[in-house]
């Protein structure tokens, strides 16, 4: 499934529903594990890349409702051949301690809303922030003996450089893009407050190249299909446009 659109998105999921008659029969619960590579190496270059999200990525839709950055540490994980990690196993790792999306994944209730019963801000139903994404993944690469293939890299990189890493960095597989989702309903430049956290927080995985047309190819765990986009997200500039990418080693 492919949507042509940049609003479709966000960790919360009053539109599930127009998606569910269209892609219910090919995704499959984020809390399992992924399907086999058919014996298959995992990919090395863009187009294997590209080859492998576009069989794999409905297997990695997240599970829980904020759960969007675990579902993209484990899909990250599968795209380097590791098929054995769910996304509990992941929340039983990541710090959970503290209310710094810089130093934890800041979330009370993953299941809950961003909203408090008296229409509030609950700030603790958050997320987290590249370092921290950075952390786990490379924990876990550590202990499958994967640094010497691959490296995750904590970058900032407005939509002109993504292009230029898409087009001339030929070690670029790819990267997880922190941006609002549901513009539309929390707006273009919603509330940031004093932790760094902007309401509205998502995350998707920018595709190493583009389509035909030139615009952006990522790929959404919240709905688990590819959104077509000519921005790589709504206000990334509030994120100071930071992302993590995976690169091959060497």
């Amino acid at each position: 499934m492919i949507l042509k659109a940049g609003r479709m998105s966000g960790k919360s999921r009053p539109n599930l529903v127009i998606f569910i008659g269209i892609v219910a029969a090919t995704i499959h619960p984020a809390i399992g594990f992924a399907s086999p590579l058919s014996g298959k190496a995992p990919p090395r270059d863009k187009v294997e890349v590209a080859a492998w999200l576009a069989v794999h990525m409905r297997e990695y839709r997240q599970a829980y409702t904020l759960s969007c950055e675990i579902a993209l540490i484990r899909m990250s994980l599968g795209l380097m051949g590791v098929q054995d990690v769910s996304e509990d196993d992941i929340l039983a790792t990541i710090p959970r301690d503290g209310l710094d999306p810089e130093h934890a994944f800041v979330c009370d209730d993953i299941q809950g809303g961003r909203r408090n019963a008296d229409g509030s801000i609950n700030w603790n139903n958050y997320g987290t922030h590249p370092p921290v994404v950075v952390a786990e993944l490379s924990r876990r690469m550590a202990a499958r003996n994967l640094l010497s293939r691959y490296v995750v890299r904590e970058l900032r990189a407005n939509d002109a450089e993504l292009r230029s890493r898409i087009a001339n960095d030929p070690r670029f597989l790819g990267a997880i893009v922190w941006l609002v989702g549901h513009p539309e309903r929390w707006g273009n430049h919603p509330p940031v407050n004093e932790r760094g956290m902007v309401l509205g927080e998502h995350v998707r995985f920018l595709e190493p190249r583009l389509a035909a047309d030139g615009e952006f190819r990522l790929w959404d765990p919240e709905i688990g299909a590819l959104v077509v986009s000519r921005k790589a997200g709504a206000a990334r500039e509030l994120f100071s446009y930071r992302i993590v990418g995976i690169f091959t080693n060497g």
